[in-house]
């Protein structure tokens, strides 16, 4: 039980006072998101705002990681861990390198 000034929880009335702070924490995070977006489109407007840069990846060692990761001498984590990067972006990259090889065969 928890007792305060005016008021006190306990297990009879604990949903209610979770759903009145739920319902608090829910506009709250609704107004800091509003804003947030705000100041993106107000940046974006200046032109001040361009999202979070690509990590830059070495050419030469990019195309050696995909070389041993097509020829299946080492799997995505690996591939991941030589070009420091997430294995999410491994597999993006992948993709497009991939997606790229083919636009030149055609």
């Amino acid at each position: 039980m928890i007792q305060g000034e005016g008021f006190s929880i306990d297990d009879s009335n604990r949903a209610e006072y979770f759903a009145i702070l739920h319902a608090l924490y829910a506009k709250e995070k609704s107004f800091i998101d509003k804003q947030r977006q705000a100041g993106i489109e107000r940046a974006s407007a200046e032109g001040k705002y361009q999202g979070r840069q690509r990590r830059r990846l070495d050419e030469i060692v990019f195309a050696d990681v995909m070389e041993r990761y097509d020829a299946a001498t080492i799997n995505a984590e690996q591939a991941a861990r030589e070009l420091g990067v997430g294995r999410a972006t491994f597999f993006r990259r992948s993709k497009e390198f991939h997606e790229n090889v083919l636009a030149l065969t055609r």
